[in-house]
């Protein structure tokens, strides 16, 4: 196989013979283009499942890593001695035939299951139920390029020597089942011996339903304005304007109900809903309407005024606007005590806007009044460089920027995604936490009203795409823990501390215009991780300095941006995973990865509850990322997964066929409302309606 594809300067090559020659292309020519194009042979990859997602890459351990260039493979028995040989097609030379050994060393027992169905492909799905274990496979006899194979199904069943049941369901749905099958045997099923199940087969059991969220009286869809952040920011990792929408919960006129404030996109007015016991009811404000055109991020109810009611302050952010514009003012409304809004004009607020995120009430103070928190992102079209956050003092109803006197530390921590309050270190002394992308995780002690980031803790220092932090107590043992949600390891960047994933920032073509450079080492030298195609549409300079695709792949960071390089914005990455921070008391944090199905998505937002009533509170996690620049596939993994309290140190994945729940879509933020007939995880979607499901009761 002759690397074409990955040789972007033979690519062109190509492209320009073909526009000359057209379909009368001269047989030497050819054969030159063909001899020009790079050759290197590799071993192919064999992964060995150790269940859980985890697999280890086993080719050269098991014999398989000869270099070819191969194309196809296919396997079966050959010799029938219960393990599958395997047949790899190669270009130019001889196929490669592997002789498995497993029976031979006698590893483990196997059973082998024939389907004769009324065509070559009868798509049988066969499952098998062993010692508490289950296994199915599809027959299928198709795999990979042009290869076929015997379409008996082969199971490896370990040191188990009897199969409890055999079923196998036809494409047509008739079944049939046969019990107490010895291992390694071979087993046939026709079609003309199976039947029609007595009944429909019982939906199984589980603990969510979904349903319509408009039969709660939720009506809202959330409708995202169109805007084209990679227009002038082509190197974007991600599009940084379509974070929304986001969910607050308060008692807004008075009834003891939790009513919800939904936020819009620019151009959509948030939404005000009530709630009646059954359901909600949604309430127009004329306030919000004229509000429409603000891009809402995270809000809170609190009573600002101190006057009896939830007032409500929503944040404000994007990436459309200009830096500093009107409309990235953070909002407060004021409430009758009905649930009617007026706007409270700040001009704090008003003085100099920044593109926000997130929001907590404090009493930093210990006053009485609360004081708000708010966390910023990026400087808007200048993504990483951030937007400083804000600590506000609330004095009688008026607000005064404290930051630089009380939390100097959060004015330079970074673009901030969560922000929460918590009392992490249980001294009276509300402190919070702060993450985000190319963060530490904060820790802000408070000292009597002053905060000041804990440092001596190397865990807290570890950096990552952060996207939430949420409070909990894993073990009920009085002392706070920390779920910290990160982008998680389905991203195609990988990072450690050997090996961060690194940016850097700056015009390094001299335009104007701010330019990102991400990058990651490779044997021993940091490189560019996007190509010499969309570097040079950000900064057209790279084209004319390497004339071919070649010499910008084998150049550094250093070769391609010189000096600039020195004089730019400069952070990186050293953890992908989501994490619990494990409470050890006395400050001390024991860090816990999160099982591995929770990486599969964005940690955006997670809530608690006791689903399996033991005593302790599980989790369910929801996030994903559509918004991803064109070289990485978007992060659309289902989420909703659900993970069970172990009562000590930590979490277990319930599997998704237990729990019913599959969060679709491009799910940014999820909380818990109670009715009279139950409870429901309302999801927020970007660019959807909004998602309901009702929690069954055990």
């Amino acid at each position: 196989y002759r690397r074409y594809a990955l040789d972007n300067d033979l690519q062109i090559k190509v492209f320009e013979t073909k526009k000359r020659y057209g379909n009368n292309l001269p047989l030497e020519l050819k054969k030159q283009l063909y001899n020009d194009m790079p050759s290197e042979k590799l071993p192919n990859i064999l992964f060995q499942n150790g269940l859980n997602l985890d697999f280890k890459e086993k080719a050269k351990d098991w014999g398989l890593a000869d270099f070819s260039f191969s194309n196809g493979a296919a396997q079966g028995d050959l010799d029938n001695d219960g393990d599958l040989d395997l047949i790899v097609n190669n270009m130019d030379e001889n196929a490669f035939l592997y002789r498995n050994t497993t029976s031979d060393r006698q590893l483990g027992n196997f059973l082998k299951v024939k389907t004769k169905g009324n065509h070559s492909e009868p798509f049988a799905k066969v499952n098998i139920a062993y010692g508490g274990k289950s296994q199915v496979m599809e027959s299928k006899r198709v795999r990979g390029y042009m290869s076929a194979q015997d379409p008996t199904l082969h199971f490896g069943l370990g040191k188990n020597r009897l199969i409890d049941t055999i079923t196998v369901t036809w494409a047509d749905g008739t079944t049939e089942s046969k019990y107490g099958i010895k291992a390694n045997s071979t087993i046939e099923f026709d079609i003309k011996d199976a039947n029609k199940p007595d009944s429909s087969p019982k939906k199984p059991k589980t603990r969510f339903e979904f349903i319509d969220a408009n039969s709660l009286g939720l009506d809202f869809v959330h409708a995202e304005n169109f805007y084209d952040d990679f227009d002038t920011e082509v190197l974007l990792p991600y599009k940084q304007s379509t974070f929304g929408p986001f969910i607050s919960k308060g008692d807004i006129n008075g009834d003891k109900r939790p009513d919800l404030f939904i936020g819009g996109a620019s151009g959509e007015a948030g939404q005000l809903y009530l709630q009646n016991g059954q359901g909600f009811t949604k309430l127009k404000s004329a306030v919000l309407e004229a509000d429409r055109q603000y891009e809402d991020m995270e809000s809170v109810f609190f009573d600002f005024d101190k006057d009896g009611d939830q007032d409500l302050y929503i944040v404000s952010g994007g990436n459309e606007f200009g830096a500093n514009s009107s409309y990235y003012t953070d909002r407060i409304y004021l409430n009758d005590g009905k649930g009617n809004f007026t706007k409270f004009v700040s001009k704090v607020l008003t003085a100099f806007p920044k593109n926000g995120k997130s929001v907590s009430t404090i009493d930093f103070d210990k006053d009485g009044d609360p004081d708000i928190l708010v966390g910023n992102r990026v400087i808007p079209q200048n993504y990483p460089k951030f937007s400083p956050s804000a600590l506000y003092e609330n004095i009688g109803g008026q607000i005064k920027e404290v930051t630089s006197e009380r939390a100097p530390e959060l004015l330079n921590f970074g673009i901030i995604n969560s922000i929460i309050t918590t009392d992490f270190d249980n001294d009276g002394w509300d402190d919070f936490i702060a993450v985000g992308e190319w963060t530490n995780i904060g820790f802000f002690k408070n000292n009597k009203g002053v905060f000041k980031m804990v440092q001596n803790n190397p865990l807290l220092n570890e950096r990552g795409w952060w996207f939430s932090v949420h409070e909990t107590d894993v073990n009920n043992d009085g002392l706070k823990d920390y779920i910290v949600g990160n982008v998680g390891l389905s991203l195609k960047f990988k990072a450690s501390e050997d090996k961060p994933l690194k940016i850097y920032a700056n015009d390094f073509d001299d335009n104007g215009v701010n330019d990102v450079v991400l990058s990651k080492k490779y044997h021993g030298e940091y490189v560019p991780v996007r190509g010499r195609e969309c570097s040079s549409q950000q900064m057209p300079f790279i084209k004319e300095k390497f004339g071919s695709y070649s010499e910008f792949a084998n150049a550094t960071l250093n070769d391609i941006y010189g000096e600039k390089l020195n004089q730019s914005y400069e952070n990186e990455v050293t953890e992908l995973n989501s994490i619990l921070l494990l409470n050890k008391g006395n400050g001390q944090f024991e860090k816990k990865i999160l099982p591995i199905y929770a990486q599969q998505f964005p940690l955006m937002s997670c809530v608690f509850k006791d689903l399996d009533k033991d005593g302790y509170d599980d989790i369910i996690l929801a996030g994903n990322l559509y918004e991803m620049e064109v070289e990485t596939p978007r992060l659309d993994a289902i989420s909703g997964l659900v993970l069970r309290s172990n009562g000590k140190d930590g979490y277990e994945a319930v599997p998704y066929a237990s729990t019913g729940l599959y969060l679709n879509g491009n799910s940014k933020n999820i909380t818990w409302v109670s009715l009279a007939n139950g409870d429901f995880l309302l999801d927020a979607v970007n660019n959807d309606r909004l998602n309901a499901y009702k929690l069954i009761p055990n």
